[in-house]
């Protein structure tokens, strides 16, 4: 069984660096980027099995963002994180398949809970 490998994507440095060292403690393969545009280009780098995506970011919004990486690897799940509460954007991007949604401050075990989803849905995870 390989890694799950996980893309967190936010702009908070903090944030970033807690989503390495939970996945390090889950011995899961995390990648952190700050930007929106960064994501995309590392969808097009490396194959993740899901994304973590916060939806206000300086560059390019959580809700471009995704749509920029469903057209790179339409199936590949996204999660998107918000500090607000749940909005026009975070509705949208549901709508346009976002597979669910964690308000942050977010605990590890909504992001195992995550996780689990994604693997109930890929048999070699």
């Amino acid at each position: 069984m390989k890694p799950i490998k996980i893309l967190a994507v936010d702009d908070e440095s903090n944030v970033r660096v807690f989503y390495q060292r939970w996945g390090k403690s889950k011995g899961f393969d995390v990648v952190a980027v700050e930007k929106g545009t960064d994501a995309v280009e590392r969808i097009k780098e490396i194959e993740f099995d899901l994304v973590f995506l916060d939806v206000r970011m300086p560059d390019i919004d959580g809700l471009e963002t995704m749509r920029r990486i469903k057209k790179v690897a339409p199936s590949l799940p996204v999660f998107i994180t918000t500090g607000s509460e749940r909005d026009a954007i975070v509705e949208q991007a549901i709508r346009e398949g976002a597979v669910g949604y964690i308000y942050k401050p977010f605990e590890m075990e909504e992001l195992m809970q995550a996780v689990d989803k994604i693997r109930k849905n890929s048999p070699d995870r």
